[in-house]
């Protein structure tokens, strides 16, 4: 939602196509200025949010809302207005409607959430209630380019269409914005061992994922690989391709005897200060690896075993983005030495481990050695930990409290 200090930065600047002004809500009459006022701005060439910022006037003074006779609508009316609107394909924008107070007056403001279901349009002619003359046509496209609306009259011209159709279609993104669109669409993804081992995407061959082998010398076992029945991983690389050029290169790994192939995570550390951190394995969803990972958990285009799968997100964190990431590493940063002491392995539990490992390994392997075990615990245990936090901060509560919940089941233990 917006604060006053992100108003008072939007009323610095001219209406472009990411910003309006609006004196006073819409009135009886005006409802098909409101779907075409919030059709141009969903229907914009950029990948950005929109806002029709209501009680401003012109000269970008605050007049305020809250005498505001003219129809003034809160977020579930709007949303409720919108819904009944004959969308074709019933595409309804994202909306949010929230109140700034500033200068003893109120401003509403409609987010219009950014999306790539362009253009939006109506799929039969529609009229306000009671007003039959005053129609929106179907096909009509309204857009923004600048601070210019389309006309109420009119439809986009061709190239202002061309441009929303290449957002929808996401051409007017880099190439690794279009690989993280094309991952989502799991369905459309077959493997394949005709020509060595190949993810082909369908709908364009283009768009393809090498499996190569890995002749680096790497550790058989990870703290992502102990909740699986057998503990010992291998390890491949996988090209994420576009036609010739290779976009990444990601580390893969086979568990649980080849019962599952994930994507190698990545660390991620709570820091107290200096080079005092703890770690723990988390993936991303909205990055390229996230997206790959994610085809791999639906079982398409290659069978993943669903317990195996369960087991190896006890604990690895997946996080939404980068940004939730770090705000929970924040949040946790000063918490460190109460963390530490409520992950640190037990010497039975050490042992415990060691005998489920001896059917993978031999026991001069340096995966079986003590210190490497207790290491490895501490990672998986940290990761649980974390991912009972990302659900307490995802419902809005004291990430903290997690550590009392702990503390008290470590006393009974």
């Amino acid at each position: 939602m917006m604060d006053i200090e992100e108003l008072k930065s939007w009323l610095s600047k001219p209406e472009d196509d990411h910003h309006d002004f609006k004196e006073h809500w819409y009135h009886k009459g005006q409802k098909p200025e409101l779907v075409k006022d919030i059709f141009s701005f969903v229907n914009t060439a950029h990948h950005e949010d929109c806002l029709l910022i209501i009680g401003v006037n012109d000269q970008h003074k605050i007049t305020g809302v809250e005498n505001d006779e003219n129809g003034r609508l809160d977020q579930q009316q709007l949303i409720d207005f919108v819904r009944k609107l004959p969308i074709s394909g019933e595409f309804i924008p994202r909306l949010e409607v929230s109140t700034v107070y500033a200068e003893e007056h109120e401003v509403d403001v409609i987010r219009i959430f950014n999306s790539e279901n362009v253009p939006i349009f109506l799929g039969k002619k529609w009229n306000e209630k009671g007003l039959p003359g005053n129609l929106i046509l179907p096909g009509q496209i309204f857009t923004r380019e600048q601070d210019v609306n389309t006309a109420r009259d009119s439809t986009a011209d061709y190239h202002q269409v061309e441009k929303l159709f290449k957002k929808h279609l996401r051409l007017d993104v880099s190439i690794e914005e279009r690989y993280k669109y094309v991952l989502t669409d799991t369905s459309n993804w077959r493997y394949t061992e005709a020509d060595g081992f190949v993810f082909q995407y369908n709908l364009n061959p283009d768009f393809y994922m090498v499996l190569c082998e890995d002749d680096q010398s790497r550790y058989k076992a990870e703290a992502y690989s102990l909740d699986q029945f057998r503990t010992k991983m291998s390890w491949q690389y996988l090209k994420i391709k576009y036609r010739q050029s290779t976009i990444e290169t990601l580390l893969v790994v086979w568990l649980d005897g080849g019962r599952l192939m994930v994507v190698t995570p990545n660390f991620g550390f709570i820091r107290k200060g200096g080079s005092d951190s703890l770690a723990y394995y988390c993936l991303i969803e909205n990055t390229v690896a996230g997206r790959v990972q994610n085809l791999f958990s639906t079982g398409l285009p290659l069978l993943a075993n669903a317990h195996s799968l369960d087991e190896f997100y006890n604990g690895v964190v997946l996080f939404h983005s980068e940004e939730e990431k770090e705000q929970l590493e924040f949040l946790l940063g000063g918490q460190t030495d109460e963390i530490r002491k409520l992950i640190e392995p037990k010497e039975h539990e050490i042992a415990g481990l060691a005998g489920r490992m001896a059917m993978d390994f031999n026991s001069s392997d340096q995966e079986v050695q003590p210190s490497n075990i207790r290491y490895m615990l501490l990672q998986h245990t940290l990761g649980r930990f974390m991912n009972e936090c990302l659900l307490e901060y995802r419902s809005g509560y004291d990430v903290t409290s997690v550590i009392g919940r702990w503390q008290q089941k470590n006393a009974r233990n």
